[in-house]
């Protein structure tokens, strides 16, 4: 009886064990989810280039959104496109609150012509201040659908927007 009583003992243990092991690799599984980035989420990168040099760089995430590139700090603006120091006749290329970036309704990123905005709101501007990249030609738009690389341009301040995803390298 005892070598039968080991053996139904053995045989449980295995069968544990395997229980076990099916159950954690789902548990594995589950709890690297916490810690691992969506690969389908987008992000804008975007580059500030002053007479064709870059001088600032950075990326956009959507729960940053909506977005705002401005000449002045503070006034709702999240980057700053003119560097201190820029002398006041070159900066005014940059209107006060130049543009910002927000979903639209079908979850598009779309860039704003934008108005200056000290309670955080950002405002779409009557003015055509966005000037985009359209082939070799430059055109003044109040709205621009961002899906791939976009080129806006304030005289000698470029601003070059680009959506990726972050899964890729």
């Amino acid at each position: 009886m005892d070598f039968f009583t080991d053996l139904m003992g053995l045989i449980l243990l295995i069968v544990c064990i395997l229980i076990v092991l099916i159950f954690l690799k789902d548990y594995i599984r589950l709890g690297g989810k916490k810690t691992t980035v969506n690969k389908k989420q987008k992000m804008i990168v975007y580059e500030v280039h002053q007479n064709n040099k870059r001088i600032q760089q950075g990326w956009i995430t959507d729960d940053q959104l909506p977005f705002q590139f401005g000449r002045n700090a503070g006034s709702g603006n999240d980057v700053v496109v003119v560097p201190e120091g820029t002398p006041a006749d070159e900066a005014a290329s940059v209107s006060r609150a130049w543009f910002y970036i927000q979903k639209d309704a079908l979850g598009n990123y779309m860039v704003y012509s934008a108005e200056l905005s000290g309670d955080g709101k950002k405002r779409q501007s009557e003015k055509k201040k966005l000037v985009v990249e359209n082939g070799n030609t430059w055109k003044a738009m109040h709205t621009v659908k961002l899906q791939s690389e976009v080129r806006l341009k304030a005289d000698q301040f470029q601003v070059i927007l680009d959506v990726e995803n972050s899964g890729e390298s």
